[in-house]
């Protein structure tokens, strides 16, 4: 017990570090999705000198001349999904999505791709872009309508909202798509810059995603590590005195 201890606090102590690091790097995509998505970032992204204005809301602060303000119901629509028990799914190669992500497959689907599911109830305001046609179940909220936007732009735009503050504040939190249109968020309206800024975040967050998988997978290789010292030990394979 005190030669696992010794060796396992150690492996806990790499591990929490790791974690730590992902905190970090996703803290960093957060960052970088909110100042490009406000406009903070149009002038680095096109290497020129931005004419900003006042927003008008004070958490939003400055934005570009040319953008607006608006509710996301200008931009988008959005419905809850539909109903689909375990007993109600038929083979199929539709995936189905629900709040917290891929549930299974079906032989129907509700949506189009590409397409935005938020999550409902469960996993409540958690964000997925689909790029292929889906069945949205009713644990989740999704995209009917992109209004002629750019549809990961749109994503993008989501993904700086902490949709968990506005689900219900009740025993079980419900995400109401109508708390959703009301969110007011700067927007450009330009088709071609919506899409310059996808390719930017695309871009960048990538490098930032390829980060974080590699400390996962050194996560799962210390857990894996910590488990076969535990298992040699108590099965006698390794003497430790």
């Amino acid at each position: 017990a005190n030669y696992l201890d010794t060796v396992t606090a150690k492996l806990d102590a790499a591990i929490a570090q790791q974690q730590r690091m992902i905190a970090l790097l996703n803290e960093r995509k957060q960052i970088i999705i909110n100042q490009a998505v406000t406009g903070n970032l149009q002038c680095t992204m096109n290497n020129e000198q931005c004419k900003m204005k006042d927003s008008g809301v004070e958490w939003i602060g400055e934005v570009p001349e040319h953008w607006e303000v608006r509710r996301l119901k200008t931009m988008m629509s959005i419905q809850r999904g539909h109903d689909l028990t375990a007993e109600s799914f038929k083979e199929g190669e539709i995936p189905v999505y629900g709040s917290g992500g891929l549930m299974g497959y079906h032989n129907q689907k509700t949506s189009k791709a590409p397409s935005i599911v938020i999550g409902r109830s469960g996993s409540v305001g958690k964000l997925h872009y689909i790029e292929e046609d889906f069945w949205a179940h009713n644990t989740a909220i999704y995209l009917t309508d992109n209004k002629g936007n750019c549809v990961k732009y749109l994503y993008y735009l989501l993904s700086s909202i902490e949709l968990s503050s506005l689900a219900t504040q009740t025993a079980v939190p419900t995400l109401d798509r109508k708390n959703v249109l009301d969110y007011c968020v700067p927007v450009s309206l330009d088709v071609s810059e919506q899409s310059e800024i996808v390719e930017y975040l695309d871009k960048h967050l990538a490098t930032i995603d390829v980060a974080i998988s590699h400390k996962n997978n050194q996560i799962s290789l210390l857990q894996e590590r910590k488990q076969i010292i535990i298992n040699e030990v108590v099965t006698g394979k390794v003497k430790v005195a």
